[in-house]
This record gives C-alpha cells, sequence and structure tokens, in this order.
C-alpha cells in the first residue's frame, strides 16, 4: 500500500544547553506539538529517537491520500515549532523529510521485536 513517512528532528539538538525542567518542558511541547498535530489527521508517531521523530502515514492507520497528508502536517508543525523558539528563548533549527510510495507494513519477521522503516 501506499504510505509516506514524515521524520522531525531538532538540528543540532543538545539537551545540556537547558537546565533541568527546562530540557523537559522543551522536549514536552516539541513532542506534544508533534502528537497533536499528526494525530488529528490520522498520521500515527511511530519512531522517537533522541530529537528525532518519524510520523507514518496510511501504516497501520488508514489514511486515504498519505503523502499530501504528511506535507500538510509538515507545514503546520514548520510554524509551530518555530512558535516553541519563541516560548523557550531558543533559537534551534528543525528539520523536516518526508519519504513516501508503496511499502510492506505490518509484523516482518518475528513479532515481539517490532520496528518501522520508511
Amino acid at each position: 500500500r501506499k504510505t509516506a513517512c514524515l521524520v522531525v528532528a531538532i538540528v543540532d539538538f543538545a539537551p545540556d544547553g537547558f537546565i533541568g525542567e527546562q530540557a523537559e518542558d522543551f522536549l514536552d511541547s516539541y513532542l506534544g506539538k508533534i502528537h497533536q498535530t499528526a494525530t488529528a489527521v490520522r498520521g500515527n508517531v511511530d519512531v522517537l529517537f533522541g530529537a528525532q521523530v518519524w510520523v507514518t502515514f496510511n501504516a497501520n492507520i488508514a489514511c486515504s491520500d498519505p503523502a499530501n497528508t504528511a506535507a500538510g502536517v509538515a507545514c503546520q508543525l514548520q510554524e509551530a515549532l518555530g512558535g516553541l523558539n519563541a516560548a523557550h528563548a531558543t533559537a534551534y533549527r528543525f528539520a523536516l523529510g518526508i519519504a513516501s510510495g508503496p511499502a510492506l507494513v505490518g509484523t516482518v519477521g518475528y513479532s515481539r521485536f517490532r520496528k518501522m522503516a520508511c
């Protein structure tokens, strides 16, 4: 089936630049904004890897137009994540990338270990 994967990352993220709760507050806001924006249009947050997040569309939750939906989420996040810098007095850059096309989705191999990749 046709799927899309949106990857969102903070460029040069260094949590040690924050003090204690500041890092936690920033990451909570960052991850919360991605989750809220993606799930509103049937995206699924599949992978969290440090400050990198992978969101899939039409992999395990049906989505009629995964590529365009991922692009729309990326545009919304570009604006929303820029607002995080203002709210937290930071100047991080955010990288967004989209891969789309046919994919084999579901459990492949041993069902106790699950990873997704685009």
